[in-house]
């Protein structure tokens, strides 16, 4: 078995890495299995190293560390699974989260765009290079309103919204960019959408037609982000909060 650390909030080590963000509940990780899956896809196009572990054994790890480091039963959080190139990995507990379902989250942060190439043709959501560059540029920006990096790659398509699968929404349909990676979040969100009878499609996105959306939101471990506004555009979020409550019904 890999050699395994622990380490809570933001400490840990902070070397390049793989890493998967697991939400939890009553001390209990899921979607497990899927998380795993995609960091041992990512894990084989950087070393040789397998990632043995399984989701059972993973599983029993992270419910120690919940329970060793009194995060509350009776409320979600998120633990930070990270893969070392060495093959060590890392399990690094976060912060508690303030509701029990996964929902449309209370916040509608500002956003804007800022260009940047993820290094390797790496699968974005696990690279902490990306996680780290998109902390740099939110700090740059001159207005200090935004809260969330909305990322381009240089051939000017719209890639992800804070390292999490993006969704666009554009009359009564959903888009999301067609070059997104397989994530277990998307996959979550897919369904909900599915479940509120709305229609998602995958295609190319601009920043220009960012401008024209009626909505734009994130979805992760946290829940859904609806965007308040990015550059001069206003959203809603009808529909986010409608998605949002399928996906309630869905998780707990």
């Amino acid at each position: 078995m890999e050699d395994v650390t622990i380490s809570v909030a933001e400490g840990g080590d902070e070397s390049f890495c793989l890493y998967r963000n697991i939400r939890t509940f009553g001390h209990r990780p899921l979607q497990t299995a899927r998380q795993l899956e995609l960091l041992k896809e990512s894990a084989r196009a950087f070393s040789d190293i397998p990632l043995q572990m399984d989701a059972p054994q993973l599983e029993e790890r992270i419910t120690s560390m919940l329970e060793e480091y009194g995060y509350p039963a009776s409320m979600p959080s998120f633990v930070t699974v990270k893969w070392y190139p060495s093959g060590r990995l890392e399990i690094v507990g976060r912060e508690v989260l303030p509701s029990p379902v996964l929902s449309l989250r209370k916040i509608y942060p500002r956003a804007a765009v800022a260009e940047w190439d993820i290094p390797f043709g790496c699968e974005w959501s696990s690279l902490s290079l990306a996680s780290t560059a998109a902390a740099l540029l939110r700090a740059q920006q001159q207005d200090s309103r935004v809260r969330s990096i909305i990322r381009c790659s240089s051939d000017g398509k719209v890639e992800a919204a804070d390292n999490a699968p993006l969704f666009m929404v554009v009359d009564d349909t959903v888009f999301s960019p067609a070059t997104g990676a397989p994530s277990a979040e998307f996959e979550t969100a897919e369904q909900a959408i599915f479940a509120a009878g709305l229609t998602l499609q995958r295609r190319d996105i601009t920043p220009d037609m960012l401008e024209l959306a009626d909505e734009v939101f994130y979805f992760d471990c946290r829940g859904i982000t609806a965007l308040a506004q990015c550059g001069n555009a206003h959203y809603m979020h009808l529909l986010a909060e409608r998605i949002g409550s399928r996906l309630g019904r869905m998780t707990l």
